[in-house]
C-alpha cells in the first residue's frame, strides 16, 4: 500500500478513535519503560519477556485502529483489558512503590482508551 493513502486513512479516522490509539500506543511504550526500569532494579532480564510482547500486540492494535481494520476496535478493547489486569495485579501486589504507582496510573489510562474506542464507534456508524 502506498505511505500517502495509510496517512490519509489515518488522518479519516474519528478524532475519539485517533486519540484512543495514541493513548493505546502511549501506554505500551509506558509499560515497556517501566519494564526497563524494574530490570534495572533487580527484577531480571525475564521481567521484560510479557511487557515486550503486550508492548508489539498494543501498538499493531493501536495502528489497525488508526486504519479502521476490521473487527480493530475489539481486538484493542481485548488488549487494554489484559493490560489492565495485568496493570491491576501489579498494582495490588508487592513490589516498588513508583512501580505499582504507574501501574495503578496505566490501568487508569487503559480505562479511557477503552472508553475513547467505544465513544468513537458511534462516530464510524454514522458516516
Amino acid at each position: 500500500m502506498n505511505q500517502n493513502v495509510l496517512v490519509a486513512q489515518a488522518k479519516a479516522a474519528p478524532a475519539r478513535l485517533r486519540a484512543g490509539a495514541w493513548t493505546i500506543a502511549g501506554c505500551a511504550l509506558a509499560l515497556v519503560l517501566i519494564s526497563i526500569g524494574r530490570a534495572a532494579t533487580g527484577g531480571g532480564i525475564e521481567a521484560l519477556v510479557l511487557p515486550l510482547l503486550l508492548a508489539l500486540a498494543q501498538l499493531g492494535a493501536a495502528g489497525a485502529v488508526l486504519l479502521s481494520r476490521p473487527y480493530a476496535r475489539i481486538l484493542a478493547g481485548a488488549l487494554l483489558f489484559l493490560t489492565g489486569l495485568l496493570h491491576l495485579v501489579i498494582a495490588l501486589g508487592e513490589g516498588q512503590w513508583w512501580f505499582r504507582l504507574l501501574s495503578a496510573l496505566l490501568v487508569l489510562a487503559s480505562i479511557a482508551a477503552g472508553v475513547l474506542l467505544a465513544a468513537g464507534q458511534g462516530e464510524v456508524r454514522q458516516r
